[in-house]
């Protein structure tokens, strides 16, 4: 499937709390601007990870947000730092 198939997928996942979580990591991993503010409302969204993190901390799908949002940030300031260096 190619990435721009798979976005509005990812994004119907969001709303079913069964998917979720695994929505949230898919769109991290995409890292697609676009996906920043269907992340925005889950910021506050203190609902518990069954699985806990790499150190046994619980998580929860504000904290799988905050990351993605960060990351999608990160990448996005990477590629456009890299068109500057290309043009």
């Amino acid at each position: 499937m190619q990435v721009a198939a798979a976005f509005p997928v990812i994004l119907e996942h969001l709303a079913l709390p069964e998917y979720r979580a695994d929505a949230i990591l898919a769109l991290n991993l995409l890292g697609d601007e676009r996906a920043i503010p269907y992340l925005e409302p889950f910021l506050h969204d203190t609902t518990e990870l069954a699985q806990p993190d790499e150190r046994g901390a619980t998580l929860r799908v504000c904290n799988l947000a905050q990351d993605a949002i960060r990351n999608i940030q990160a990448v996005s300031l990477r590629r456009r730092n890299a068109s500057v260096k290309m043009e």
